[in-house]
């Protein structure tokens, strides 16, 4: 009683429905990735589940592998590796192709904290390559 008398209005006293997370939500990268490299049989997921002791009944797994199934297919964007990436942000700007400049702009785009450290790091490397410059 006393929640009621303490709100300001009578939509204070209204819960509402908050859905709760799922039993598998912890789980849920690690089925995506194993979905993702085509490893859709329910069972042997279950049983992987099982080994780390992971919750959930097969009920809840079948459903959500379903739906997994029935989301369209996302395109994920190609991985870059760090030595590639590294050697476009400490090249002179004329230097990379416009492929390389596109895949640039394409990775800085996806984190506005690595757009920031790259024009930094590009800075830095434009000190260090025109020393001459300086004095």
């Amino acid at each position: 009683m006393l929640r009621y008398a303490r709100t300001a209005t009578c939509q204070d006293t209204l819960r509402g429905n908050r859905p709760r997370p799922s039993r598998l939500a912890p789980y849920e990268l690690y089925l995506e990735r194993r979905f993702a490299a085509g490893r859709t049989n329910i069972k042997r997921l279950h049983h992987e589940l099982i080994s780390q002791n992971a919750p959930g009944a097969y009920r809840v797994l079948r459903a959500y592998i379903a739906a997994l199934r029935a989301a369209p297919p996302q395109a994920l964007p190609p991985r870059r590796r760090v030595r590639r990436v590294t050697g476009w942000l400490t090249r002179r700007p004329a230097t990379p192709s416009e492929d390389e400049r596109a895949a640039l702009k394409d990775v800085l785009a996806r984190c506005p904290e690595r757009d920031t450290a790259a024009e930094h790091v590009q800075g830095v490397a434009l000190l260090v390559s025109s020393p001459a410059k300086l004095a």
